[in-house]
């Protein structure tokens, strides 16, 4: 193996784990693929179809061509950020430069799209020092794009557009020949694919065989439902072991109780969603609290998810909801491909219209659709499920519960409510059934099984509270001092070379070998003094406990001294990312100055507490108040 080779995949690696924020599941699979590339002792663009393949074959791997690498990770976790710090990697360490990015569903696209900007929170390529400015093509660009041999080329589209003579995919465009023709001809491409178990073994032949024909040099497959991918798999964290662990997703309660013979089936819809309404109030309820004293968490409206039979069923209680439950018309949203259009695009049509539920101002309170209706749908506010009549078994309610497994705010916050999805299991199955089903598929445990708890609606009802009046023998007024808080000095006085690892944060232009970097050729030069002065505003506009007036002569030093430490000086033309500097500065900044003590000083104004008689809600079967006697007995 080239020294030369086994530096630049180790640089790659180590520059993507710093900047990337993998969960431990993303990271083992990003190792775990870094090291097979290492193993194969030659650059990918150098191998053949049929040398990879062997080299597969060799390490236990199917030998199928084109090489196929199946990643399989629970939905919520993370397989999007993952499919990104894999391609950045094969980029940065030159193993290739172009990428053809499949999603069945525009809904997925269009996600891809918003995160292929670099304003995003999720930016697909992990962060705009590590790959600078990647030529992307989207569904509209088929025509105009134009492949630059020099950048890294990447083009997000769907199967159906490499499918077939027919599609634009296959013509010439205004720069020159078709794309199908351009990838084809490369020797570098890699194809990924999101939910791949639609393309892969089992999926859909005409995509598999439209992928086959553009002879990637790698075909990688993102999935949290595989298929017939036992000797294709290079990672797995399944929702088993996912649930298990119970960091990356919402735990998972099953709610069961069996339909009583003696009710219709409207009925027992009516009272399985009215329970579930009962359930999202509890939730509600958490969430208010919850942000009370700790407001960073998102402010969401937690919603129901109603899974239904089919069209008809999904429009029924939809109207039921607005005329019996009060709902008004845009709380509820009935989605399905029977709303307009052809099928097709009605079902996009409708995931389109559910992946903003969880925005700031959504009003939607419940989302009845038809079961089928799941994939491309990756919002995180839903909080309880309800598949109601045939579809409420334990097997339906492990395959929708996907559609609510995703955190809010990233990661458990240690509320159990909040924490938590509910799956309502009111079926035909009972109680004892549904723990046995649980056991088998997960192992036992606590509660039946060993990742999803389950438990028996009667165990747990509601109990209905009413308001009532607690009395005190005599109010009480006190006084408390105001305790005003006064920040330190922040310490803008620091040597440069404590702030060498910022420049892990920029784009640099080598000033000494007056070279660029691999993906900096066609980066802006601009002048020392300028990208100062932008950076110096960038860090005052973004640090509120620095004063504009006082602070901007000391930031203008650092700034400067930390250009000078990577080489610049004041008359050069560089490169650097004046962001991204600003970033780093504001990091260092930052850091020193939460480290300084505060002061604790009396404010102007004393807050004055009451001790009156408050009103509490209290259940309804709680004949009157404890007394103080009987609640020392508790003790």
């Amino acid at each position: 193996m080239s020294a030369l080779r086994d530096h630049s995949l180790a640089a790659a690696c180590d520059a993507i784990v710093s900047k990337a924020n993998l969960r431990r599941p993303q990271l083992e699979a990003f190792e775990k693929f870094h090291q097979l590339v290492r193993s194969f002792g030659r650059d990918i663009h150098a191998l053949t179809q049929q040398d990879i393949a062997h080299l597969l074959a060799d390490r236990g791997y199917s030998a199928d061509t084109p090489p196929e690498l199946i990643f399989e990770l629970a939905t919520g976790v993370g397989k999007t950020r993952l499919m990104g710090a894999l391609l950045v990697y094969l980029a940065r360490s030159r193993q290739a430069r172009n990428f053809l990015i499949l999603a069945p569903r525009v809904a997925i696209l269009d996600k891809l799209k918003r995160e292929c900007d670099p304003s995003s929170s999720k930016y697909l390529f992990v962060d705009r020092s590590l790959l600078s400015s990647p030529n992307i093509c989207f569904r509209s660009d088929l025509l105009s794009f134009e492949p630059d041999p020099t950048k890294v080329n990447v083009l997000v589209l769907s199967p159906q557009t490499i499918t077939g003579e027919d599609r634009r995919f296959a013509f010439s465009g205004d720069f020159g020949p078709a794309l199908r023709d351009y990838l084809t001809g490369v020797e570098d491409l890699i194809v990924l694919s999101d939910e791949a178990h639609h393309i892969g073994n089992g999926g859909i032949g005409a995509w598999r065989e439209a992928v086959s024909r553009l002879r990637p040099k790698l075909y990688l497959g993102f999935t949290a439902t595989p298929k017939n991918a036992e000797r294709k798999t290079i990672y797995s964290y399944g929702l088993n072991e996912c649930l298990k662990e119970g960091r990356y997703t919402k735990a998972v309660k099953l709610w069961v109780e069996p339909k009583p013979g003696d009710l219709t089936d409207d009925d027992w819809d009516h009272q399985t969603i009215d329970f579930g309404l009962r359930r999202i109030e509890a939730k509600r309820a958490a969430i208010s609290e919850l942000r009370i004293a700790r407001p960073e968490f998102p402010d969401v409206e937690p919603v129901l998810l109603v899974a239904a039979r089919d069209i008809t069923h999904a429009d029924a209680i939809g109207l039921w909801l607005e005329k019996y439950r009060g709902l008004a018309r845009d709380e509820i949203l009935v989605a399905h491909s029977g709303k307009k259009g052809s099928a097709a695009s009605g079902t996009e049509r409708a995931i389109g219209r559910l992946v903003s539920i969880d925005r700031p101002g959504n009003r939607v309170k419940v989302v009845v659709n038809v079961f089928q209706l799941s994939e491309g749908w990756d919002v995180t506010n839903v909080w309880v499920i309800a598949p109601l009549r045939s579809l409420a078994t334990f097997t339906n309610a492990i395959q929708t519960m996907g559609r609510g497994l995703r955190l809010p705010a990233g990661r458990r916050i240690g509320d159990d409510e909040v924490d938590t999805l509910d799956v309502l299991c009111f079926g035909k199955e009972d109680f004892g059934t549904i723990v046995q089903a649980a056991i088998k598929q997960f192992g036992t445990g606590a509660e039946g099984s060993a990742s999803v708890a389950i438990v028996d609606r009667e165990a747990h009802q509601i109990r209905t509270s009413k308001p009532v009046t607690i009395d005190v023998v005599r109010p009480v007024s006190v006084s408390v001092p105001e305790v005003v808080r006064v920040p330190g000095e922040p310490e803008l006085d620091f040597a440069p070379q404590l702030t060498r690892g910022i420049s892990s944060y920029i784009e640099v232009y080598d000033i000494g070998s007056e070279e660029f970097g691999m993906e900096d050729a066609a980066a802006v030069r601009r002048d020392f003094d300028a990208v100062v002065g932008s950076a110096t505003s960038q860090v005052l506009d973004g640090l509120r406990f620095l004063d504009p007036l006082r602070h901007a002569g000391p930031v203008r030093k650092i700034v400067r001294q930390v250009l000078e430490d990577l080489g610049g000086a004041p008359g050069m033309e560089i490169s650097t990312d004046a962001a991204k500097l600003a970033l780093g500065v504001m990091e260092a900044i930052r850091t020193r100055f939460r480290a300084t003590p505060s002061a604790y000083v009396a404010g102007q104004q004393p807050h004055r507490i009451e001790f009156a008689a408050k009103e509490m809600m209290m259940p309804v079967d709680l004949a009157e108040l404890p007394s103080k006697d009987s609640i020392d007995k508790w003790k």
